[in-house]
C-alpha cells in the first residue's frame, strides 16, 4: 500500500507535546491511558492494487458487569461477540481496518480508555499485549456521545489514539478527518466527522471550513461519510437530529463535494442496525451501525403515516426482508409471545401501526462489513443471531452504472 498527502490542513503536529502527555498527563489526562495506531492520517492517500475491505461499529462500550445481567437475552456478551468476530474475519475477510462509530467507551473519563484497552487488546494494535498472536487491526476513530461524557475537548481520545484526527493546532484535537483509496481507476474519499455540536464549541464551525476544503478539488469519485449521530433513522424512543447538526454536516458535504459523489453515511447513534436507501439506485444508502450490543433500541420497519411498501421512509426492501426472516427463526426458536411477533408484522392490536422490531425480544446486534474497489463498493451486515453466532444476512452492492443493488 502506497501512501501520499492529498492536502495537510496545518503544520506537522507537536509530537513533542503528545509524548509529555503519555509520560506525565496534561490536562487531566490519566497516565494509565494506553495508545492504540490510527490507520491513516488525515489527508494522506492510501493506492491498493486491489479491493479494501473494513469493519464499521458502534456502541461497543459498556460495563463488563453491566453487560453480563443484561434484560435482554441476545444483548447478553454481545460486545464482546462482535468484537471476537470482527478479529475471527480478519483474515477470511482480508479486514484492513475498523471504524469505531462511537460510544466505544462508557465514559470520556480515565476508567472508560483503561477499560477500553482491555476489552480491544485483542482486536486493535495498540500498547496492550494481545492473548495470542492473530493479526490485529488499525482504527479510525468517530467521537461519540460518551466520548465527550467528561471530556469535551477529546484529550484523552488523543492519548488513546495518538494522532487522530486533522491537525487543528496548539495541540488540540479535532474529531474529524478525511483519507482517500486510490484503487484502479477510481478514487474513494473517506470523511470522518465529529456531530457532537454541543461540545466542540468554536470547533464546530472549524469542521465546516475543514468540510469545504476536505471536498475541494476534482481528485476524487467517491465520498462515503462516517459520524456518530444520523440525520434520519427509524430507532424507536430517540430524537433524531432534533437540531439538524447531522443534517448540516451532510448538507456541507454535498454542497462542496463533487455533484453525485456521496455513496453512503454511516452513523451509529441509534443503539440499532438499520438501512435506508434515499433517492433511489444513485442516491445515498444511509447505513445505522450502532448495533455494538451495549443497549439496544426497538427499530421501526416503517415510519409511522404510512404502510409498508407505501410508506416514503421505510428500511430498504430487501434488508427488511432479510432481518424479517432472522426475526422469524428467531421468534419460532425462543417462543416470542404473540404481541411480539404482531408489533414486527403491524397485525392485531397493532394492526394501523407501523411494524417493530422489538429490541427487549429482538435486539438488532452485529457490525458492518465495507469492500471498496474500482468504481465499486459492497456493504455487508453481519447479525448476532439467537444462538449467539454472527452470519451475513445482507448486502448492498454499488457500481458506477447500475447505483445501489441489494440482495442477501
Amino acid at each position: 500500500m502506497k501512501k501520499s498527502l492529498v492536502y495537510r490542513t496545518l503544520a506537522p503536529r507537536n509530537l513533542l507535546l503528545t509524548v509529555l502527555c503519555l509520560v506525565v498527563g496534561c490536562g487531566g489526562v490519566s497516565k494509565k491511558i494506553v495508545t492504540h495506531e490510527i490507520f491513516a492520517d488525515d489527508g494522506e492517500k492510501l493506492t491498493v492494487d486491489g479491493p479494501v475491505t473494513f469493519a464499521v461499529v458502534g456502541n461497543l462500550g459498556v460495563d463488563p458487569t453491566l453487560e453480563k445481567i443484561s434484560a435482554a437475552e441476545l444483548l447478553r456478551g454481545a460486545p464482546s461477540a462482535v468484537r471476537a468476530d470482527i478479529s475471527d474475519q480478519i483474515d477470511l475477510q482480508r479486514i484492513a481496518f475498523t471504524v469505531l462509530m462511537g460510544d466505544v467507551v462508557a465514559s470520556g473519563g480515565g476508567a472508560g480508555w483503561e477499560r477500553f484497552a482491555e476489552q480491544f487488546k485483542d482486536l486493535l494494535v495498540g500498547e496492550s499485549l494481545a492473548t495470542d498472536e492473530r493479526k490485529r487491526l488499525r482504527a479510525v476513530m468517530v467521537p461519540g456521545d460518551h466520548e465527550v461524557r467528561g471530556d469535551r475537548d477529546l484529550e484523552r481520545m488523543g492519548v488513546a489514539f495518538p494522532g487522530t484526527g486533522a491537525n487543528i493546532g496548539f495541540n488540540r484535537v479535532a474529531g474529524w478527518s478525511a483519507f482517500d483509496f486510490a484503487i484502479g481507476e477510481s478514487v474513494w474519499r473517506l470523511i470522518f466527522l465529529d456531530s457532537n455540536r454541543d461540545a466542540m464549541q468554536a470547533r464546530w464551525d472549524e469542521q465546516m471550513r475543514w468540510i469545504e476544503q476536505a471536498t475541494a478539488g476534482e481528485e476524487y469519485d467517491h465520498v462515503m461519510v462516517f459520524m456518530h449521530h444520523p440525520a434520519m433513522s427509524l430507532a424507536q424512543g430517540v430524537a433524531v437530529d432534533p437540531e439538524g447538526n447531522a443534517k448540516a454536516l451532510i448538507d456541507a458535504v454535498e454542497e462542496s463535494a463533487a455533484v453525485n459523489s456521496l455513496r453512503a453515511v454511516f452513523a451509529a447513534d441509534p443503539r440499532t442496525s438499520e438501512v435506508q436507501l434515499i433517492g433511489g439506485p444513485f442516491g445515498a444508502l444511509h447505513v445505522g451501525a450502532g448495533g455494538g450490543g451495549a443497549g439496544a433500541h426497538s427499530l421501526a420497519r416503517w415510519a409511522a403515516g404510512g404502510e409498508g411498501a407505501k410508506s416514503d421512509r421505510r428500511l430498504e426492501a430487501i434488508y427488511d426482508m432479510s432481518i424479517l426472516n432472522v426475526f422469524r427463526q428467531a421468534a419460532e426458536d425462543k417462543e416470542f409471545p404473540d404481541r411480539v411477533l404482531d408489533q414486527a408484522l403491524g397485525e392485531g392490536e397493532f394492526a394501523g401501526f407501523p411494524g417493530v422490531y422489538d429490541a427487549g425480544s429482538f435486539p438488532l446486534v452485529g457490525y458492518w462489513r465495507v469492500t471498496l474497489d474500482d468504481d465499486a463498493a459492497a456493504v455487508v451486515f453481519r447479525v448476532r443471531r439467537v444462538d449467539g453466532s454472527l452470519g451475513d444476512v445482507y448486502r448492498a452492492d454499488f457500481t458506477e452504472d447500475a447505483g445501489w443493488r441489494t440482495g442477501q
